[in-house]
């Protein structure tokens, strides 16, 4: 078993340890619904302050894959946006994904606005 198995192997389990459902939209295909972990950078994003010209800090982990995440290969900047709250516990709005901020094998963390 090579070390990238590994890591898809344990994406699985760490997605439905700390995942939670989430809608993704993509402009021109289908919406679906993945497991994602959401990070919401410490003060800004919970006051709702991010500091002038620049977003709250929201990233979402998701798996690396077409069918049950976002795949690193497939995602286009401007044409991805999730359902999520900008708070925790708010109400979910729509926002896009602007980046990719890390990834391997099993995950990859995009930017979220």
């Amino acid at each position: 078993m090579s070390f990238s198995d590994l890591i898809l192997m344990s994406a699985n389990d760490f997605l439905a340890a700390f995942g939670e459902p989430v809608t993704v939209k993509v402009s021109g295909g289908d919406d679906r619904v993945i497991s994602a972990i959401i990070d919401y950078d410490s003060e800004a994003a919970l006051s709702g302050n991010a500091a002038p010209g620049k977003g709250a800090g929201i990233s979402i982990l998701v798996k690396n894959s077409r069918t049950d995440g976002i795949s690193s290969n497939e995602f286009e900047r401007g044409k991805y946006s999730v359902m999520i709250p900008f708070r925790v516990s708010d109400i979910a709005e729509e926002r896009p994904i602007t980046k990719i901020l890390e990834q391997d094998a099993g995950m990859v963390r995009y930017q979220v606005r």
